[in-house]
């Protein structure tokens, strides 16, 4: 195989391993790559291919939050050390792509960029590994980062159908549900992009009243949210009949 040069690399403020988050960063293109940038300014999001040069060489998979052998994983210890990621494009300055959501470490050499298109969303993709992952620590956030970015906002309402999904995902141990029965509003989003329960499928149904039914699991608020944070996390979830 040939060798693989980057063809840029990643400036962020995750400077070190054990720094977590979706940040705001850029990647910096080499000169030689500028005319690869034409028309990127159309296409929100991206998918960023990167060599994972701090991450340790492994051939499986023993970390805290892991159930699963490395390719079952998204570690970032891996044979190859070879990490993807998506990202919001926020804009083009020159060289530079602005990125929102990156995950890498700053200076990360960039292998590749792809456009993030129609064909690469699965709503209701099943990982059951993941799944136990989020709840081991709790990861409200991650969720909530999917499914606003399908939303294409950040709001209350997609928040209440985040948590209802998590509350729902503690007692089943899994979010690929029988179905869905919920009032209009955004946290229908939720629903569609986390559950894979879409009004196309008939796993999703609308009803008027401010009640909830998550494979059987009857929820409802008892108040509105007040933030993000409140819906998220406030005692405003009702379980039960």
């Amino acid at each position: 195989m040939s060798e693989l040069k980057p063809v840029g690399f990643v400036t962020s403020e995750l400077k070190e391993r054990g720094m977590r988050g979706r940040t705001k960063a850029s990647i910096e293109i080499k000169e030689e790559y500028a005319d690869g940038l034409r028309g990127l300014e159309e296409c929100s999001h991206v998918i960023v291919v990167a060599f994972l040069d701090r991450s340790a060489r492994i051939l499986t998979v023993d970390l805290p939050f892991h159930r699963g052998g490395v390719f079952a994983v998204r570690s970032p210890d891996r044979p190859k050390r070879i990490g993807i990621t998506v990202s919001r494009v926020d804009g083009i300055e020159g060289r530079r792509i602005l990125l929102e959501g990156l995950d890498f470490l700053d200076g990360t050499p960039v292998i590749d960029i792809k456009p993030y298109t129609m064909s690469d969303c699965v709503p209701g993709y099943k990982n059951s590994i993941e799944e136990r992952a989020l709840l081991l620590r709790g990861d409200i956030e991650a969720l909530l980062a999917l499914a606003a970015s399908f939303h294409g906002e950040l709001c209350t309402g997609i928040a209440v159908g985040v948590r209802i999904v998590y509350e729902a995902l503690k007692i089943r141990g899994t979010m690929r549900f029988d179905s869905v029965t919920a009032p209009g509003g955004c946290a229908v989003d939720a629903f569609q992009v986390l559950c894979g329960c879409t009004l196309g499928n008939g796993r999703l149904k609308l009803r008027d009243e401010d009640r909830y039914t998550v494979s059987g699991i009857e929820m409802r608020l008892t108040r509105q949210p007040e933030s993000i944070e409140d819906a998220l996390r406030g005692d405003l979830l009702s379980v039960g009949p």
